[in-house]
């Protein structure tokens, strides 16, 4: 990134000195120098500025009382992206998830990033966490978008086994290097992947075989299943009335989405039945839906 900024604004200065022609042949220097490297750029500053906040080290075992934290990491469907209200991101699946468990005496934080795919958050759980950054959360969940590894752009066989491949190769890496920088008894979520509208039966393929080779990774403790009923028609795309727009869920998508958490699944013993209040049977059993 240094090389590619030192070209391009070498050729804006050299272009100060020798008019206005010069100066578009500077622009123009700098132009084919960024040429294809505006995401990396984008992500260059935007990382510069991303951290965790810092909590203490999480206690041995689950003394009654004690706070637990819960870090949620992943693209703009994780940060709220499509609950218009209120502004910017209103109450996503995971704003959802902070509010129920909140009375379980768990805090949620939401480090998501809007636009982000694997490489970035391979890049980011490398460089940016270290042990002692983790060492305070209970719960850690990541949840990407096969969309933004440019899945429904996809067309032959070929081109979707890529995208397979690379989500699944950087997400393992991902999985990797946070279990090996958490807590030893924290707890590892993946969301799965989830529909999207201009997805096809193939696309669906991809979708179903990815679920299955998350849920056989020992370093992860649940998987959560964003293609059930309420949320997917069954090839490949989102049902009626869910959506905002091809690839974002509306805030009835996102209550779907956290309905689709099993609770106790995810959160293993940090997780609190709640309590029935007058005139409530008491028949919970977990599943957030």
């Amino acid at each position: 990134l240094k090389q590619i900024l030192q070209v391009g604004f070498l050729g804006m200065s050299l272009a100060t000195t020798g008019g206005v022609a010069a100066l578009a042949l500077g622009i123009g220097g700098l132009g084919a120098a960024l040429k294809g490297k505006w995401p990396l750029i984008y992500w260059y500053f935007r990382l510069r500025q991303w951290g965790l906040p810092q909590l203490s080290e999480l206690s041995v075992g689950d003394e009654p009382g004690a706070e637990k934290h819960l870090l949620v990491l992943g693209s703009s469907v994780a940060w709220g992206e499509g609950a218009e209200v209120p502004f910017p991101h209103g109450l996503g699946w995971a704003q959802l998830l902070a509010e129920v468990v909140r009375p379980m005496g768990i805090t949620v934080h939401n480090k998501a990033m809007p636009w982000s795919n694997t490489a970035v958050w391979r890049w980011t759980t490398h460089n940016r966490m270290s042990s002692a950054d983790l060492a305070g959360y209970s719960i850690v969940m990541l949840s990407l978008s096969l969309g933004n590894e440019g899945l429904a752009l996809c067309s032959e066989p070929a081109q979707m086994e890529d995208v397979e491949r690379r989500y699944l190769q950087d997400l393992r890496a991902s999985v990797d290097t946070l279990r090996a920088k958490m807590h030893p008894e924290a707890r590892l979520v993946l969301g799965g992947p989830y529909p999207n509208d201009q997805y096809s039966e193939a696309h669906l393929q991809v979708l179903q075989r990815v679920v299955g080779e998350l849920r056989s990774w020992t370093e992860v403790d649940n998987v959560i299943d964003f293609l059930g009923p309420s949320l997917h028609a069954g090839d490949g795309r989102w049902i009626e009335g869910v959506t905002r727009d091809y690839s974002h869920p509306n805030k009835f998508g996102h209550e779907a989405m956290f309905k689709s958490l099993d609770l106790s699944a995810c959160l293993g013993p940090h997780f609190q039945p709640p309590q029935p209040t007058k005139g409530q049977s008491g028949d919970y059993n977990g599943d957030a839906g």
